[in-house]
């Protein structure tokens, strides 16, 4: 019964979470910023390697993103209609995501009780919740150009929860050739991730806090040794997206242009401590709440 409840609150909220962008499905990409993902998509065109692979997209270096436009244009030709449904499959995805290392974290690996099974339950709701049903996502799946930021998240999620998954396991079992082949794709998963957003990196802080959480044993060991594996990954993306960009760190450049920076905190800053204010004060409760029961779990 409980099973079937955790399922139609997941279902419920998945729901919630994509049926408000199925309008968009067939929506033309009108904005610039979209046309020219579009435009510079086109496998061999005029341009094609140097915006894909050595370009600046607009204010980052997302060669993955444009790889995704390539492979939508060249399986399902110039159809706005697949290049939406893209866009909501990696909605889909990453929300997935966190609700699977929601379920995953939220119990502890040697606590499969009921008890256990009710705190991983509710931890995988509130995360799902808050990815769900936050603000921050109206200003992302409706537009095409902001494709980079669902990839970004749902490949550094699959990231953390490999790296989950490894931890939680015992020595045997995680030095084992599965063990040692999940924990290597760790790296190229937070590295793919950066390619797709810079938002990528910063996910990748929470890799030590989830390994220390879940590990089965030699907390401290396992965290540093995944931490210091993906982390040289994300070094190595961090250095050659300088080398293309020329040291141009993206941000701090648009905003140091004349006006720019005061611009950009009125159309972003102002708006963003607002949904910051409204729509976080719970999902930050509810956060701290199972932060808290990690410690006590860590330290009982």
């Amino acid at each position: 019964m409980r099973a079937m409840l955790l399922a139609a609150a997941c279902l419920l909220l998945l729901g919630i979470g994509v049926l408000p962008f199925l309008v968009y499905l067939d929506a033309v990409p009108l904005q610039p910023d979209s046309m020219l993902w579009v435009e510079n998509a086109v496998f061999g065109g005029e341009g094609w390697a140097e915006w894909t692979f050595h370009g600046s997209h607009f204010v980052g270096y997302r060669p993955l993103t444009a790889l995704s436009f390539t492979a939508d244009l060249s399986l399902f030709g110039p159809s706005a209609t697949a290049l939406r449904w893209t866009d909501l499959a990696l909605h889909l995805l990453s929300a997935l995501m966190v609700l699977a290392l929601g379920l995953r974290m939220g119990g502890r690996s040697d606590d499969r009780g009921t008890a256990g099974r009710l705190t991983a339950a509710v931890a995988g709701l509130v995360a799902l919740a808050w990815f769900t049903l936050h603000v921050g996502t109206d200003e992302v799946v409706p537009f095409l150009s902001r494709r980079s930021y669902p990839l970004a998240v749902s490949l550094a999620f699959a990231g953390l929860l490999l790296a989950q998954s490894v931890a939680s396991r015992t020595d045997s079992s995680g030095t084992g050739v599965r063990g040692r082949v999940m924990a290597m794709w760790v790296g190229p998963l937070l590295l793919a991730s950066l390619f797709g957003n810079e938002l990528g990196a910063i996910l990748a802080v929470a890799l030590p806090f989830v390994v220390f959480a879940s590990a089965a044993e030699a907390p401290v060991r396992r965290a540093v040794v995944l931490t210091a594996w993906g982390w040289t990954w994300l070094a190595a993306g961090v250095w050659i997206r300088q080398r293309v960009l020329d040291g141009d760190s993206g941000y701090e450049v648009v905003a140091a242009e004349s006006g720019r920076g005061a611009a950009v905190w009125r159309l972003y800053g102002a708006a963003l401590i607002g949904q910051l204010g409204q729509a976080s004060t719970l999902y930050l409760g509810a956060a701290l709440a199972i932060a808290s029961y990690y410690l006590v779990a860590c330290v009982a």
